[in-house]
C-alpha cells in the first residue's frame, strides 16, 4: 500500500508543479515557495497524525490498515476538486 502511495505521489507531483507554473509563469518563485512550504507542513502534520492515530491502536497493523483506508477515501473525495483545476492559458 505504501508503495502505491509513493508511486501516485511521484507521478502527480511533477505534473501538478508544471501545471501551476504554466498557469502563472510570472510567479514561479512564489509558486515554488508555497508548494515547498505546504509540502513540508503536510509531511510534518501527516506524520504527527499517523503517530497519534497509531498510538490509539493495540494492533499496529490494524492501525495502518485504518489509516491508509482513510487516506484512500480522502484521495477519492479529492478527485472532483482535482478535476476542477483549469486547463491552462
Amino acid at each position: 500500500m505504501l508503495f502505491l502511495s509513493g508511486v501516485g505521489i511521484g507521478l502527480a507531483s511533477p505534473s501538478s508543479n508544471n501545471a501551476a507554473i504554466e498557469l502563472m509563469p510570472d510567479k514561479i518563485a512564489e509558486i515554488s515557495g508555497l508548494r515547498g512550504m505546504f509540502r513540508q507542513t503536510g509531511g510534518v502534520v501527516g506524520t504527527s497524525l499517523m503517530v497519534l492515530s497509531l498510538s490509539r491502536f493495540q494492533d499496529k497493523v490494524a492501525g495502518f490498515h485504518a489509516i491508509f483506508l482513510v487516506m484512500g477515501v480522502l484521495l477519492v473525495v479529492a478527485i472532483p476538486f482535482i478535476r476542477g483545476v483549469p486547463e491552462g492559458r
